[in-house]
């Protein structure tokens, strides 16, 4: 397996490829770097800010986001040669991202999701959850929710407005 460096020294936590050929990946300090040739070489963009990224999502090779500390959103809509910050409305970290095709958005933060179904022009809570671990849709009102490490999950049909809370069952390994 061929190793590609990535031209930067900060660690990476997050990659996105929204085809073959595009892909970026965000790291400490702000770090996002695009490659357009699968990975085998990666540019530096800006994304004016100094505050550490830790996830990335594209819907299309222009359309995307970047989260990471401190409540920081920035978003895209040509491929990263601008990065715009979008107000949160919150401080806490936030981890994971999920664009859907009617372009909302959904984002996994500490203890909570928050939600824009503007393509990220405003953000709203739709749950405080702890520990959240994972996140999935099938439309773009039907969300799963999995937390408190994986023992509990959350599921809505309605975009988040009300959600039905189960715990998973235990299981006992075999000796």
């Amino acid at each position: 397996e061929e190793v590609t460096p990535s031209g930067t020294v900060a660690p990476l936590y997050d990659a996105s490829f929204p085809n073959e050929n595009i892909g970026y990946v965000v790291g400490n300090s702000g770090t996002i770097l695009k490659s357009q040739d699968g990975g085998k070489n990666w540019n530096t963009q800006n994304s004016g800010i100094t505050t550490d990224l830790l996830g990335v999502e594209f819907l299309t090779t222009d359309f995307g986001f970047a989260v990471g500390r401190s409540g920081k959103i920035l978003r895209t809509t040509d491929g990263g040669n601008t990065w715009v910050s979008k107000n949160s409305t919150t401080t806490i970290l936030l981890s994971d991202i999920k664009i859907l095709k009617d372009s909302s958005v959904w984002i996994t933060g500490t203890n909570r999701l928050l939600f824009s179904s503007n393509a990220g022009e405003d953000w709203s809570q739709k749950g405080a959850f702890n520990n959240i671990t994972a996140i999935d849709f099938s439309y773009s009102d039907t969300c799963i929710v999995f937390y408190d490490f994986g023992s509990k999950f959350s599921t809505t049909t309605d975009g988040g407005n009300t959600w039905l809370t189960k715990s998973l069952p235990s299981v006992i390994a075999n000796e």
